[in-house]
């Protein structure tokens, strides 16, 4: 299916512009913002699953999250970590025989994400901090 752009100014008809499409995401996002979600998509359905559990139990909902969060982290950085064990001829740039920076960047990322999300998990745990904001403060450093 090809998506619309902003840029597309094709004519239909009797000089009518074409109408833009939204992808998905962006149509998405616009529901969000506007507070109106269709609940017949996969996402939808989960953003409204998400706001409902955090609404009943919000730190049985964030532990959950955060162990979520921490599952797919641990998955990619295998992911990475095998890639690199398994093929490290996939590393070096053919053209520049410089090693490429980026998938250690990403497994850089993967680990300070999954280091902040247990760090978040034993806060919450503990109940160290009761109020959300200096939750979220602490776990991911703004000041």
């Amino acid at each position: 299916m090809e998506t619309v752009t902003d840029e597309i100014t094709e004519k239909r008809g009797r000089g009518r512009p074409r109408k833009r499409k939204l992808r998905t995401d962006e149509r998405l996002l616009a529901e969000i913002e506007a507070g109106k979600l269709d609940e017949r998509t996969k996402p939808a359905l989960a953003i409204k699953q998400t706001i409902r559990a955090l609404e009943d139990d919000q730190k049985a909902a964030s532990l959950e999250l955060l162990r979520r969060d921490i599952a797919v982290n641990k998955v990619l950085e295998d992911v990475v970590v095998n890639l690199i064990l398994n093929s490290p001829e996939s590393l070096v740039n053919p053209t520049t025989k410089q090693l490429e920076q980026d998938i250690f960047k990403d497994l850089l990322r993967f680990q300070e994400q999954n280091r902040r999300a247990i760090l978040a998990i034993n806060q919450v745990s503990q109940n160290k901090a009761t109020d959300p904001v200096t939750n979220a403060k602490a776990v991911l450093e703004v000041d």
